[in-house]
C-alpha cells in the first residue's frame, strides 16, 4: 500500500541532494528529469516570496497530481482494510450472481430447472474539494521554520526545505483524514437534508441541515437540542459543521437504509462493555455468518474501544498462561477464519461488521479529469489559491456476506 508513498519521498530526497549539490541522479519516478528542472534551482528566503514557488508548487500538482491521488488514496486506512475499485466515472453495477443449478436424477427428458439470478448493487462516486489560500508569510515564518536543521543559516535553510512536495504532502494527508475519519462510514446523502429552518425548531441530537451564506453552502449537525434562532452561524456551540461527511454516503449509512428496507437484521450481541463480552459477542457474530463465508473466511471490523476490550477478553480467558503469538489476531475459535481489524475509520462507532474484505468497496477514479489539482499563480497579493477536486463513493456488494452487531 505504501509503495507509491515511499517512492514519491525517495523521489523528494534526490531533488534535495540534486538542488544543494548539483547532482542530477536517475530517479525511479517517471517524469524526473522534469521534475529536478522545474524543483532543483536553489532559492534564498527572499525568494520564498517570489513566483519562482508558486511555480514550483503549480508544477509539481501538474506533473504529478496522478501520483498524488494515488499517495491519497493509499494514505487512507480504510483503503488498505477493504477492497479498492479505480476508474468509476458516475455509477457501476456491482453485480451479485447466483447460480441455482437444481440437480436432479438423469433421465433423457429434458426439464430445464437450472436457472441464473442476477442481483445489481449500485456504486456511485460523488465529487468533493477543497479550497484554500497557502499564506505566504505565516507559511514562511512559522511552517517552513520547522523544517529547518538546527544551526541552519537562513539561506542554508531554505535551501534545504523541499516546498512543494512538503506542501502537497501536508494538504493531501489531511484530506485523506477527512475522508477516512468523516465521509467513509459517517458519510451521509446531502439531498436528504433541508434548509435550516427557525419554524423547525427544536431541532434534535444528530438532526441535520445545511446554511446557505454569501453564496456559500454548509452543512451542520446538531449536537445538543436547539431552542427557537440557536441557528448553526449563530450558536456554534449547538452544531458541528459535517461538511465533509455530506460528500457520499458512508457505510453507517448504507447499512442504515438496509436495515430500514428489512434487508440486514443485526445480530444481537449487546453492549459491549468488558472483555468477555466482547470476546462472546464477537464470536456469535462470526457463527451467524452462512458456512460458506465462515469456510472462506472473513475480517471482522471494530473499533479501536470494541479491539481492546476483546484483546482483555482473549488475555484473561486464552493467553493468560501461555505465550501470545496471535499475530495477526484472528478470533479465538475460528480456525483463523476471523481476521480481527481495528479500524480507525469506525472511531466513534461501536458498530461490529464480519464480511469478507473483498465486500466493502471504496470507488474512485485515479485516472479521472474529476481528479484535479489547481494552483493560480501571482493571482492574489499574499496568498495562493489552492483547489483540489475528486471523486469517492462507497457500498456493499453482496448483503448475504455481510453480518452486523447491533451495538451502534
Amino acid at each position: 500500500m505504501k509503495k507509491l508513498t515511499n517512492y514519491l519521498f525517495k523521489g523528494f530526497f534526490l531533488v534535495m541532494l540534486a538542488s544543494m549539490f548539483g547532482i542530477a541522479p536517475a530517479l525511479a519516478i517517471g517524469g524526473a528529469q522534469h521534475f529536478a528542472k522545474k524543483l532543483a534551482p536553489k532559492v534564498t528566503m527572499s525568494a520564498l516570496y517570489t513566483s519562482v514557488d508558486v511555480a514550483a508548487l503549480a508544477a509539481y500538482a501538474g506533473d504529478y497530481e496522478n501520483q498524488l491521488f494515488s499517495t491519497m488514496i493509499n494514505g487512507l486506512d480504510i483503503a488498505s482494510d477493504i477492497r479498492v475499485l479505480p476508474n468509476i466515472k458516475n455509477k457501476r453495477n456491482l453485480t451479485k450472481l447466483t447460480a441455482n443449478a437444481n440437480a436432479r436424477p438423469f433421465s433423457s427428458d429434458e426439464n430445464y430447472q437450472g436457472n441464473l439470478a442476477y442481483t445489481p448493487r449500485v456504486i456511485e462516486v460523488k465529487r468533493g474539494k477543497v479550497e484554500m489560500l497557502i499564506d505566504w508569510n505565516d507559511y514562511a515564518e512559522d511552517h517552513l521554520a520547522l523544517e529547518m536543521g538546527n544551526g541552519s543559516g537562513a539561506n542554508k535553510g531554505a535551501e534545504s526545505i523541499p516546498f512543494a512536495q512538503y506542501t502537497w504532502d501536508r494538504v493531501l494527508k489531511s484530506l485523506a483524514s477527512d475522508i477516512n475519519d468523516k465521509t467513509s462510514y459517517f458519510g451521509f446523502d446531502n439531498s436528504d437534508t433541508s434548509a435550516y429552518d427557525n419554524a423547525n425548531h427544536p431541532f434534535a441530537i444528530g438532526d441535520q441541515v445545511y446554511e446557505d451564506t454569501n453564496g456559500v453552502r454548509n452543512y451542520y449537525e446538531a449536537t445538543a437540542v436547539t431552542a427557537s434562532g440557536e441557528n448553526p452561524a449563530g450558536t456554534p456551540g449547538k452544531w458541528k459543521n459535517v461538511n465533509a461527511e455530506a460528500i457520499t454516503q458512508g457505510f453507517k449509512n448504507l447499512i442504515a437504509e438496509e436495515i430500514t428496507g428489512s434487508n440486514i437484521s443485526p445480530v444481537n450481541t449487546g453492549a459491549v462493555t468488558s472483555g468477555t463480552e466482547a470476546l462472546a459477542a464477537q464470536r456469535k457474530l462470526f457463527r451467524s455468518l452462512p458456512e460458506a463465508y465462515k469456510k472462506m473466511g472473513v475480517t471482522l471490523y471494530q473499533s479501536f474501544t470494541d479491539y481492546e476490550f476483546l484483546m482483555d477478553g482473549i488475555e484473561d480467558k486464552i493467553t493468560k498462561y501461555t505465550k501470545d503469538d496471535n499475530t495477526p489476531v484472528y478470533l479465538p475459535g475460528t480456525n483463523k477464519k476471523c481476521l480481527v481489524k481495528p479500524a480507525t475509520w469506525l472511531s466513534g462507532s461501536r458498530r461490529l461488521i464480519a464480511t469478507p474484505m473483498e465486500n466493502m468497496i471504496l470507488g474512485t477514479d485515479l485516472i479521472s479529469d474529476m481528479n484535479e489539482i489547481k494552483v493560480l499563480e501571482n493571482s492574489k497579493l499574499w496568498t495562493i489559491p489552492v483547489g483540489i477536486k475528486f471523486a469517492l463513493g462507497f457500498q456493499i456488494r453482496d448483503l448475504d456476506a455481510l453480518r452486523i452487531g447491533d451495538q451502534e
